[in-house]
């Protein structure tokens, strides 16, 4: 599914294939551009009140810089609180974010996210891969579509698989509604 089935705002596509599981399909009556600046810039006081709100500590949001073939990169180093009764309440997360060349500012973002686990049982053995895709609505707002997807680095059993599939799709979902949440409340105010 292409960004341009969801938005007949732009003209402009994303090229991503977006796999994995749709985790988010979402309208905001945000521009692209301040939605994009909300989530993704260094400088955003919106996604560092959200994870302090998470209990999330140590956020550190690196700049973008150039990589190859016209795409944009960065990484973000957070430690995210867990929600389990067992095991540990913390984990050491970095994120290694890609800008791809069809992102064009006031159109289209397309941004694919990778992040990587530290302190939880079985880190070593997966990550977890999405998808964002921002794309300019008709009405100046923007739709939003995010996908996840659980890659596995190493084998394991299958059942430690079914646990970490289960668990990380669950953790995805929780993570994006309080998001969409939290955007739909500026948003509400930006009509205002």
């Amino acid at each position: 599914m292409k960004s341009a089935e969801m938005s007949t705002g732009t003209s402009r596509t994303c090229d991503s294939d977006h796999d994995g599981r749709l985790i988010m399909k979402e309208h905001f009556r945000l521009q692209v551009d301040k939605l994009f600046n909300m989530l993704f810039s260094s400088t955003s006081t919106f996604i560092a009140d959200f994870h302090d709100k998470r209990k999330s500590t140590e956020l550190c949001m690196g700049p973008w810089k150039n990589g190859k073939d016209g795409q944009q990169v960065r990484h973000i180093n957070v430690t995210v609180a867990l929600q389990a009764n067992v095991g540990p309440k913390s984990s050491k997360v970095t994120e290694f974010q890609t800008m791809r060349a069809c992102s064009c500012p006031g159109e289209i973002y397309s941004i694919d996210v990778l992040s990587v686990n530290e302190g939880i049982p079985y880190a070593d053995v997966f990550n977890i891969a999405t998808h964002y895709c921002l794309v300019r609505s008709e009405n100046n707002g923007t739709d939003m579509l995010v996908f996840g997807n659980v890659n596995f680095i190493k084998s394991t059993w299958a059942v430690v698989k079914a646990f970490i599939v289960k668990h990380s799709y669950e953790g995805l979902s929780e993570y994006f509604h309080c998001l969409s949440e939290q955007l739909q409340e500026v948003s509400k105010k930006e009509k205002k």
